[in-house]
């Protein structure tokens, strides 16, 4: 697979391919800001690609229109539907993944590529929900594969309790640490711990491995703490 557009590419010595007044790129896969004339940053490209990928899983753009008048007005206003909702295959965290990447605030969007390329394999890690790749109704077909593939459990060792088995996810400790693990990085915490319940048998290592994932220290620490509770 070839990415030929992104909008507008940036590199470090950019120094502002967009001014106000301006607009510069592919309309359907440009960010808000740069729609409303704002200087292109990281996150305008994350939006981009954030467009790709809805495309790719749904067939469809997350904002369309009759006129680029209304294609500027939907980057900036619109909130698309959910890729799930349009191809059930697709799994909510992926899903949830890409919305993020489409926010129309770049604050509140992946700060980094290395970060939303974090939540797109946590999301695909989740036994019988691989994506299958939809044609874009306008273009020719492109594959997006993201495979799954099992973790290996680890030696049974007799002095450790199996804190869930493989269909019993929902009881108390793990029910509990979800709950606890989805205030700091939100659904995708489902998928962390069923990962991780598959990879180890003792609550405090799947704890620990958890806490991993939440990218602020004092975050981290509460979250480690709060399983004295």
């Amino acid at each position: 697979m070839k990415l030929l557009d992104f909008g507008i590419a940036l590199t470090g010595h950019s120094t502002g391919l967009t001014r106000a007044g301006y607009l510069l790129g592919s309309l359907n896969y440009m960010s808000p800001e740069q729609v409303n004339g704002g200087k292109a940053t990281p996150r305008s490209d994350i939006y981009s690609v954030g467009v790709t990928l809805y495309e790719l899983l749904t067939g469809k753009l997350p904002i369309t229109g009759t006129s680029t008048y209304q294609i500027m007005l939907g980057h900036m206003n619109q909130i698309p539907t959910p890729p799930h909702e349009i191809a059930p295959q697709v799994p909510v965290a992926l899903s949830a993944a890409v919305m993020r990447a489409l926010e129309k605030d770049p604050e509140h969007r992946f700060a980094t590529a290395e970060e939303f390329l974090r939540d797109l394999q946590l999301a695909s890690a989740t036994p019988g929900q691989d994506v299958a790749p939809v044609m874009p109704a306008h273009g020719p077909a492109t594959a997006l594969t993201m495979p799954y593939t099992p973790a290996a459990r680890p030696p049974a060792v007799s002095t450790e309790q199996k804190p869930s088995s493989a269909s019993g996810f929902e009881s108390l400790p793990l029910e509990e640490l979800r709950r606890k693990l989805a205030v700091y990085i939100g659904p995708v915490a489902k998928f962390v711990v069923k990962k991780l319940a598959a990879q180890h048998t003792d609550l405090d290592t799947i704890y620990r491995e958890a806490a991993k994932q939440i990218p602020s220290d004092s975050d981290r620490a509460a979250f480690l703490r709060s399983k004295g509770r």
